[in-house]
């Protein structure tokens, strides 16, 4: 393997802590620092906001109908607890999960072992060679999954409910998709082109 350095490594062992080091160096490089302390301060003055979002504990049945809807796959993070095991096993782990998610809401901590992830390089172009020829692949606790899951239906609700979405946001909303996008933008030029509007197109990168 070349290293950005242009040295050259053979030993196995060595390429996965280079490849480790890399994927660091590159989600560092996209840090945010400072972030989260501005976010802390504008949060504050709105804890009594009655539009301030609040974690409600997660009900049994609510936990339960997450847990079904988890793919039925053999994949394993680095607990190595898969999803089908975990769905299997619903019964026997609802209360005690329900339990955990609920007192992680009541404190406002996630769970540092649930911050592991498991990751996969893998190869983006043509030579196998070269470490800027990787990108790095997650895969996270089972556990972890639900955790989110859970929170993600309440964020998703409180969002929508106070209308805090702009109705132009198409990415990473149900319903939506790069299709609903390309049709908004085709119904604006067509609305401009009926009433003989200019118009003008600005495309760049994100």
């Amino acid at each position: 393997m070349v290293l950005e350095d242009k040295s050259i490594i053979t030993s196995e062992e060595t390429m996965v802590e280079n490849l480790n080091d890399f994927f660091v160096n590159v989600a560092g490089k996209h840090s945010t620092d400072g972030v989260v302390d501005v976010a802390q301060k504008l949060c504050s003055k709105f804890v009594n906001n009655i539009h301030t979002l609040f974690l409600k504990p997660i009900t049994i049945n609510e936990l339960s109908d997450l847990i079904r809807t988890l793919p039925n796959k053999y994949t394993q993070g680095p607990d190595g607890l898969p999803y089908k095991i975990i769905k299997q096993s619903l019964d026997q782990i609802v209360k005690p999960l329900q339990a955990l998610i609920n007192l992680s809401y009541e404190q406002g901590k996630f769970p540092k072992q649930l911050k592991r992830t498991r990751v996969t390089p893998i190869q983006k172009n043509e030579s196998s060679f070269d470490i800027n020829n990787f990108r790095p692949i997650s895969i996270n606790s089972v556990i972890s999954i639900i955790y989110e899951k859970a929170a993600h239906k309440q964020f998703v609700a409180f969002l929508n409910d106070n209308n805090l979405l702009s109705n132009r946001q198409h990415g990473y909303r149900h319903g939506r998709s790069t299709a609903t996008a390309v049709q908004s933008l085709l119904d604006i030029v067509n609305t401009k082109l009926q009433s003989k509007e200019n118009t003008d197109f600005i495309f760049r990168p994100i």
